[in-house]
């Protein structure tokens, strides 16, 4: 059975929200925008582990329960296709609090003009069929962010979500124990790593998940969504701003 509607509009505006359904809305300054870089400075002890290419329905919920384990949330990046495909595995994904962002409908590097809407709409529509949410953030097949899909996604005031860290898992040559040094090693506060749950080598993956969450959680980081990363990142910004705005304070007077 899924879930009654609570969700409108690409940037993820809350109605009333259901319990158990992520908080989708994003700050207005990475509405319509390229998000490639986190705020320099930010020490907050949180971490965006992102899933691209899902649902799949041997891979995902073996994701799911790996963050049920470690009461942390998450961000799937899908594919149109297979959202449309896995609705069921959908909407459990958007009920155990993770977001559910768009990846396009088929993946294209290159859509033509006439193709580019339609990769973009099409996966809003299965995602909110599934879920009743709008996606409000979407991460470009290849990052590349100078195709007409990324400009059709910009226009409708999704966050285009890139990465500045990643698990190298979709090479030929990953193994899980390679996989859970990438992401481990140099973790920083703030990261969005990208990682993989669809077919292929997403398998390889899984393996090495364990051991990711575990580790970095040993060395006390918490797992958020993106558009939850962002509005940490929007607050942090928010405060250096206040603080330049400020009056400096009066040098005491020599008596």
């Amino acid at each position: 059975m899924l879930v009654a509607g609570v969700f409108s509009g690409a940037t993820g505006t809350a109605d009333a929200r259901k319990p158990g359904l992520a908080d989708q809305s994003i700050p207005k300054r990475y509405r319509g925008k390229n998000v490639i870089n986190k705020p320099k400075g930010f020490s907050e002890k949180v971490i965006a582990l992102t899933f691209d290419d899902g649902p799949h329905p041997q891979n995902t919920p073996q994701v799911l329960r790996q963050f049920d384990r470690v009461d942390g949330k998450t961000t799937f990046f899908v594919i149109g296709t297979m959202a449309k495909t896995h609705k069921q595995l959908l909407n459990d994904m958007a009920m155990r609090g993770h977001v559910i962002g768009s990846h396009s409908w088929s993946h294209k590097a290159a859509p033509t003009e006439k193709e580019a809407g339609p990769e973009i709409w099409k996966t809003a529509r299965a995602i909110y069929n599934a879920t009743l949410q709008w996606p409000s953030v979407y991460r470009p097949p290849y990052g590349i962010l100078d195709n007409r899909t990324s400009k059709v996604a910009r226009q409708d005031r999704y966050g285009v979500i890139l990465w500045n860290k990643t698990g190298a898992d979709a090479t030929s040559k990953a193994t899980a124990k390679s996989i859970a040094e990438q992401v481990i090693g140099g973790a920083k506060p703030g990261d969005i790593v990208l990682l993989h749950d669809g077919p292929g080598k997403a398998n390889t993956t899984i393996k090495a998940l364990p051991t990711i969450l575990d580790e970095l959680k040993k060395k006390g980081y918490s797992f958020v969504t993106v558009p939850d990363m962002l509005r940490r990142w929007d607050s942090f910004l928010k405060r250096q701003e206040k603080a330049k705005k400020q009056p400096p304070s009066p040098k005491p007077t020599s008596k």
